[in-house]
């Protein structure tokens, strides 16, 4: 009979890793095998059962079987170990974190551009109640209004990227004081 006791862990995707399958009381010579779908994002498997995982490793559950010889006293046996491949954080980034104007200075609309990078997904912008009351404006591409003479407080936009296959979603908060 085969006596083994197998550890396997999940990975982020984007980042890669290499990793130690731990195989204990097996008899025999220990061979492990990537299946298909791990061969095909080119996961592999030394003769020592160390895994690499390439960087941008696609998110799914790959499988690599541990095969163990068997001796005089035991039989030849398998057993299956599954690596999970997770979504990575959003690398979403943003430029313009915040801005502070004066209120008495605001004799024309002041503009700026948050710039947002690096989000994966649809990226959108949202303004907070009190920056639609104070009629700031975001357009589709982030860029920023704030309107001549405008109320003295804080105001907020969300930016969201939605995320994908790969990327969970993720958010940034702009935040616009005028004093």
């Amino acid at each position: 009979p085969l006596a083994m006791k197998i550890t396997a862990k999940s990975f982020t995707y984007a980042k890669g890793a290499t990793y130690q399958i731990a195989a204990l009381k097996a008899q025999g010579k220990l061979t492990y095998t990537p299946d298909a779908a791990a061969k095909k994002v080119k996961i592999t498997a030394t003769a020592a059962g160390k895994l690499t995982i390439p960087k941008n490793c696609p998110v799914g559950k790959y499988t690599i079987s541990v095969k163990a010889a068997g001796n005089g006293n035991y039989a030849a046996g398998t057993k299956t170990v599954t690596i999970k491949i997770t979504k990575a954080n959003n690398p979403l980034t943003i430029k313009a974190a915040s801005k502070t104007y004066k209120n008495a200075k605001l004799k024309k609309a002041a503009s700026f551009a948050i710039g947002a990078t690096k989000g994966q997904g649809k990226v959108t912008y949202t303004l907070n109640t009190a920056a639609k009351k104070a009629k700031v404006k975001v357009t589709a591409k982030g860029k920023v209004t704030v309107p001549k003479k405008c109320k003295k407080g804080t105001y907020k936009i969300t930016v969201k990227a939605a995320g994908n296959k790969n990327y969970k979603a993720g958010s940034k908060v702009v935040t616009i004081k005028v004093q």
